[in-house]
């Protein structure tokens, strides 16, 4: 492989990518004491280990999370655990997961504003960018994965042990976070089985090595959780799948190829529009092929086109998790996150961009398997690329079918692994600017504002908890949603819910049948001049 390429002025996109991150959650932010969505679950532990030296999960631990557990306390080590440090971690290792995007996007297209282009698409989408603002683990997972492919992909640039060693420790780093780490040590360990057909050449075993001592990482640590006693109730072993049956299996495939399909659709618009154009001639050189499968991905498209969107953390109207007794329990959801943007809208650019993404893999694919078929002793650095981020891909959605649960935040990586696949044969998209310009202002606008709006509501309602607990209201009375409740001690159950029985008080987003308003708070949210209420509600006798 040929990568020196050696210049001088990556300190400019990078300082600008710094820069953006920094200037947008300014204007968000997002620093505030009080836990987003599942994140109470890991800063709990956190909170445990820096208070009391102890290692602690929660019940709704669903996999590993050594490596965030150990990160987070490292920035609360400083002033102590807080959930403004734990926030601060995950945007600090965000941009560093952002950054080794931009190096990756440079070595295939050697150019700094297409990789700069890459990269904030990347940072500002909607989901990337509001899981950035919590203490979730997707974004960790995230740093960590892309490390270990960096890495693996040094080493088989330069062949040097020392890239071997770091894309290693960085997929243990991975595994130790979620399940899903096991993807790149074993991804190129089945590039090297292809490229080299021999099932026990050097090369082989040494990546047999170390998937097996990423995979040995997390059977040890599983082991030590059960001998413990701290296996938690809903934590995912990679052998759930033995409980899967085949029908189940076929039909979960089927229905999350198309939500997939659709959301890296929406997500990689403003690269995959001027690649495609750039493609369009190889496209239809093979266009019988393309048009046969492109139809064949279409059926689970046209599926679940009505079920959209997936949700968990953007829901067109809104971004992160109602978790309110009103909105979660009740499901009567607040007008406000019903207006704001036409669910019409995403769905046609998902549907659109699903097409055009869905073609331009398609033909990557036909571009791969014809290398697969003649045999290169050396082959070049974006066909290497390709068939690694083509086989990771593979790997990684196979992980997220037989997974018991599927959320739309899982696919960080896959857009990550997209956009390395995207840029593997080196074309030139970006001479349709107006258009990229025009989806990244957009994406944006919508990723930006709504996590906005999302802090606002939060904090709103925190501030209700505070106003009941200094009243000596106890927190085991009050019923304030998923995080609340889960913070405080309730038991979650699979399905995200607590005992709503014993609450005596509740916070919502409107006045219910049966109690007592005792206090209102207000926020704004972006665009909207007319401040919006929530509630601290008490039960009257006899409901």
């Amino acid at each position: 492989m040929n990568w020196k390429f050696k210049n001088p002025y990556h300190s400019f996109p990078v300082l600008l990518i710094l820069a953006i991150w920094i200037v947008s959650f300014t204007w968000v932010s997002p620093l505030h004491e009080f836990p987003l969505n599942d994140d109470w679950s890991y800063s709990y532990t956190v909170k445990k280990l820096v208070e009391e030296g102890n290692y602690e999960l929660t019940n709704w631990i669903a996999g590993p999370q050594v490596t965030q557990t150990l990160w987070g306390a490292l920035f609360c080590l400083p002033f102590g655990f807080s959930f403004i440090a734990l926030k601060t971690s995950t945007l600090v290792i965000g941009i560093i997961g952002l950054i080794v995007l931009y190096f990756l996007v440079f070595k295939l297209v050697k150019n700094r504003l297409v990789a700069t282009i890459a990269c904030i698409t990347m940072g500002l989408n909607p989901i990337f960018f509001s899981l950035s603002a919590t203490f979730m683990t997707d974004i960790h997972f995230f740093t960590w994965f892309i490390l270990s492919v960096y890495s693996f992909i040094n080493y088989e640039e330069k062949h040097e042990s020392k890239y071997w060693v770091a894309a290693t420790l960085f997929s243990l780093l991975a595994i130790l976070t979620r399940q899903f780490g096991i993807v790149a040590p074993a991804a190129l360990l089945v590039y090297k089985l292809i490229s080299t057909r021999k099932v026990l050449s050097a090369e082989v075993i040494k990546y047999l090595s170390s998937t097996a001592f990423v995979f040995a990482g997390y059977l040890i640590y599983t082991y030590w959780l059960q001998s413990n006693n701290q296996l938690p109730e809903y934590y995912r072993n990679i052998g759930d799948v033995l409980n899967t049956g085949l029908s189940e299996l076929l039909f979960r495939t089927f229905m999350r190829i198309g939500y997939i399909i659709h959301g890296l659709g929406f997500w990689l618009l403003p690269i995959s529009i001027p690649i495609f154009i750039s493609e369009r001639w190889s496209i239809k050189k093979n266009i019988i092929t393309i048009s046969i499968l492109t139809f064949i991905l279409l059926l689970p498209m046209i599926r679940v086109l009505a079920n959209l969107p997936s949700g968990n953390i953007f829901n067109y109207q809104y971004i992160g998790v109602l978790s309110t007794y009103d909105t979660f329990i009740l499901k009567q959801i607040p007008l406000i996150f019903q207006t704001q943007y036409s669910g019409i809208l995403f769905k046609t650019l998902s549907f659109i961009g699903g097409i055009l993404f869905v073609n331009l893999i398609i033909l990557y694919a036909i571009r791969a398997i014809k290398t697969i078929g003649f045999y290169h002793a050396n082959w070049s650095s974006k066909e290497t690329v390709l068939l690694i981020a083509l086989i990771s891909l593979l790997l990684y959605l196979g992980v997220v079918m037989i997974n018991f649960t599927y959320f739309d935040r899982y696919m960080i990586p896959l857009a990550f692994l997209s956009i390395i696949i995207l840029f593997s044969q080196n074309p030139q998209p970006f001479s349709f600017k107006p258009v990229t310009l025009a989806l990244l202002i957009f994406m944006g606008f919508i990723g930006l504002t709504q996590t906005k709006n999302y802090i606002a509501w939060n904090k709103c309602r925190w501030e209700l908890f505070q106003y009941a607990m200094n009243n000596g209201i106890e927190p085991k009375l009050i019923d304030g949603g998923h995080e609340f409740n889960g913070w405080y001690g309730d038991k979650i159950d699979c399905n995200g819910q607590w005992d709503v029985n014993q609450k005596k008080y509740v916070v919502s987003f409107m006045p219910i049948t049966g109690y007592l308003v005792i206090k209102t708070a207000q926020f704004k949210l972006v665009l909207n001049k007319l401040p919006q209420n929530m509630y601290l509600l008490e039960k009257l006798p006899n409901q």
